[in-house]
């Protein structure tokens, strides 16, 4: 079972840390989504470092050498060193005694500056200056006495907060600026890029003025942009470019940074933790008091825990005016509530007098409806009286309609047939009247040549058959006209009852050949071959062969082929 945990604790941690890496980037509101996503699982990161912290105890209390021993007590204190001072403080005396039995005055100072900021942190000053004047300053490595240097810093800065010392122009005091310029200076070329106490001074003295905190906001940025915002040290160096910020006036990146401290400062389990609390004030005084109220009471609880009695005084007084702003923010919202009561209460007044007039009118409709009933009850009978009535009418009046739909057409198809035999009989005759004002020529013409005794002239015009086939051409070509003016489709219609192959093609100029002309007598109704051949001036035979050749070509039965042929064309006026 203990696998498991531990298994699902490291997952967990792994998946936290790779979402560290996108916080650099990311927008105010996705940072403070993350913010609250973290302190959701507070008690998950303390958990994973008290699992931490068990196991090195467990390993302390089996090892047997000294210097085992001693190193896993400094790691015991430094991993307490956020999470429980008092604790910290224990197993830092158990080391330094440890320490002194194998005569090692390295662990000693660290364990006594440890000691220090855990004394300060939680506002006990003298005791942090005792373990600080407990160390040899000159006799420390170069690491260590900038450890030994942040420490005092830590406990000056924090002891004039604590007593309400502040500044105007600069945020620490004038010996806090001379301290950082030395430490700055007293950093080699070759433990700049690699020293991130280097970059905490530097920045910290930049913050003499808002030049000087510009000039080294980029190198501080390019320092922390490889950053997984999961240690301690990532909190306080997102911190200091947060004040940076600040100091120049930029507020966006100065409340980012200060949500990134504070992310980090939950996923390393820090309970003592400064950068909620400045976010919580930022948040305030921009108008975002809840969010603000629930930052500013995790970090009371926090400050209780860890004791923290330098904090917990600035925390109760920022507490009180959150707690004053949310106060008239729900005194607000309860007179607003107050007002929608009293229009409530009028709108049900409004409502209950709707729901008597309802109820009356209801009582009215009743009483109407009962007599509309018996009132119903005596026509209905009638209706359906009517109903039959108006059925009859109904079935007389559509047989009237279709008895007038047929009328009519039959007068329209009257009037076509009639205005059809106007207009081709006044073709006929003007036809017949040509034919008769040639004959009169002819006439005249002949009796010339007899009165001039002209017979040999005679005889020639009246042997040469021209005349007769100029006449007949003329015939045709009235007939195909006409007769195409009524069938305009005869054509295409007759060739739909030939075989595709044996469809009768026009040659050019033509409309109508013998062929056609004899099947559009056919179509005209002069069905007999002799009656035919006399209008064509053609031999009985030449049309008995034709229509024998045509209907042989036909896609229907040979003895149907007349009577297909009278139902063609689309009669047309």
């Amino acid at each position: 079972m203990k696998k498991y945990i531990l298994i699902l604790s490291f997952l967990f941690a792994v998946v936290l840390q790779s979402a560290g890496t996108n916080l650099f980037n990311a927008s105010r509101e996705q940072l403070l989504d993350s913010l609250d996503f973290a302190l959701l699982h507070f008690d998950e990161f303390v958990a994973q470092k008290e699992s931490v912290i068990n196991g090195l105890t467990r390993d302390f209390n089996r090892a047997n050498a000294l210097e085992s021993k001693t190193l896993l007590a400094r790691d015991i204190y430094n991993s307490y060193s956020s999470l429980n001072p008092d604790s910290t403080i224990k197993y830092a005396d158990v080391c330094i005694n440890l320490a002194r039995q194998s005569g090692d005055t390295t662990i000693v100072d660290e364990a006594n500056i440890m000691k220090s900021y855990i004394f300060a942190a939680t506002g006990q000053f003298s005791e942090a200056k005792k373990s600080l004047d407990a160390v040899a300053p000159p006799s420390l490595e170069l690491s260590l006495y900038l450890d030994y240097s942040e420490k005092s810093l830590f406990l000056q800065t924090h002891s004039d907060q604590f007593l309400g010392y502040s500044s105007d122009t600069a945020p620490y005091t004038a010996d806090t600026d001379s301290l950082l310029q030395r430490l700055v200076k007293m950093v080699p070329d070759s433990l700049v890029d690699i020293s991130s106490k280097y970059f905490w001074f530097a920045a910290w003295h930049s913050l003499r003025s808002p030049d000087t905190a510009k000039e080294l906001i980029p190198e501080l940025r390019e320092a922390l942009s490889q950053r997984n915002f999961n240690t301690r040290r990532d909190a306080m160096d997102a911190w200091m470019l947060s004040q940076m910020y600040m100091l120049t006036s930029d507020d966006l990146n100065w409340s980012r940074f200060l949500i990134i401290s504070a992310i980090a400062d939950i996923r390393s389990a820090n309970r003592e933790i400064a950068s909620l609390e400045e976010l919580a004030a930022f948040l305030f005084e921009h108008g975002e008091v809840t969010r603000a109220n629930d930052y500013i009471t995790f970090c009371i609880k926090c400050a209780n825990t860890f004791k923290s009695r330098v904090r917990i005084g600035r925390l109760a007084e920022l507490q009180y005016l959150i707690s004053d702003q949310l106060q008239q923010k729900t005194e607000k919202q309860q007179r607003t509530i107050t007002n929608y009561l009293l229009w409530m209460i009028v709108a049900l007044v409004l409502l209950s007098a709707a729901c008597c007039l309802i109820v009356f009118q209801l009582k009215r409709l009743q009483s109407a409806k009962k007599a509309q009933d018996s009132l119903y009850a005596s026509l209905r009978d009638r209706v359906d009286e009517l109903q039959a009535t108006r059925a009859q009418l109904k079935e007389a009046n559509d047989r009237l309609s279709t008895l007038y739909v047929d009328i009519r057409e039959d007068a329209q198809e009257l009037s076509r047939i009639n205005r059809s035999k106007e207009k081709y009989i006044a073709d006929v005759f003007a036809i017949c009247s040509d034919y008769i004002n040639k004959i009169d020529e002819f006439r005249k013409k002949v009796n010339r040549l007899i009165v001039a005794g002209k017979l040999p002239e005679l005889r020639e015009m009246t042997k040469n058959p021209e005349l007769s086939h100029t006449e007949l051409k003329e015939l045709y070509a009235n007939f195909d006209r006409i007769f195409l003016q009524i069938y305009p489709d005869f054509v295409k219609d007759f060739n739909t009852l030939l075989k595709p192959d044996e469809q009768i093609v026009l040659k050019r100029g033509e409309i109508l050949n013998t062929e056609l002309r004899i099947y559009a007598l056919v179509r005209l109704g002069l069905n007999d071959s002799v009656k035919i051949s006399r209008f064509l001036h053609c031999s009985v035979q030449t049309v008995y062969n034709t229509r024998q050749r045509i209907r042989n070509k036909a896609i229907i039965p040979k003895e149907d082929f007349a009577a297909a042929v009278q139902s063609l064309g689309r009669f047309t006026l």
